[in-house]
C-alpha cells in the first residue's frame, strides 16, 4: 500500500472523503489524489498525520513504531495514582479559563519546588 492508498484507507475508516480532508486542512483540491505522482511536502505530511492521529512514519511506510492507542501507551507511561486520577477528573470539570489558571499555578509551584530542592542540595554540600 502506498501513501495515497493509506490516506484513502484512513479516510474510509473515518467515513470522510479525501476532498473533505483537503478542505479541512486548507489544501488545494486534488492534492491528496496527486500524492502517488509527486513528492509530498513535509509540512503537509505532518498536518495529514495530525489530522488522522497517526505518525508521519505510518503515512510514509505503513509502519508505526510509535504508540498511538491507549493500549500501546501503557507500556510507555506509569499508571496514575488514585490522587492523580482525582486531580485529572477535577481538572476535566473546570472551564477553560480555570484550566489555564490552574496550569500556571502548577507550573509556578513546580518551579518553586525545584528552587527549594536545589537550594537545599547546595546547603548540604557546604
Amino acid at each position: 500500500m502506498d501513501l495515497k492508498e493509506r490516506i484513502k484507507y484512513l479516510c474510509k475508516t473515518k467515513h470522510i472523503s479525501m476532498n473533505s480532508v483537503e478542505e479541512s486542512l486548507g489544501f488545494a483540491k486534488g492534492y491528496l489524489s496527486k500524492l502517488d505522482k509527486s513528492k509530498p511536502n513535509s509540512a503537509k505530511m505532518i498536518k495529514i498525520a495530525e489530522f488522522f492521529n497517526v505518525s508521519v512514519e505510518y503515512l510514509m511506510t505503513g509502519i508505526n513504531s510509535s504508540p498511538t492507542t491507549p493500549a500501546e501507551l501503557t507500556d510507555y507511561i506509569k499508571p496514575l495514582s488514585d490522587k492523580e486520577i482525582e486531580l485529572v477528573e477535577a481538572f476535566s470539570r473546570l472551564q477553560p479559563p480555570s484550566k489555564e489558571y490552574l496550569l500556571l499555578i502548577a507550573q509556578e509551584l513546580y518551579n518553586l519546588e525545584k528552587k527549594l530542592i536545589i537550594s537545599a542540595s547546595s546547603s548540604e554540600d557546604n
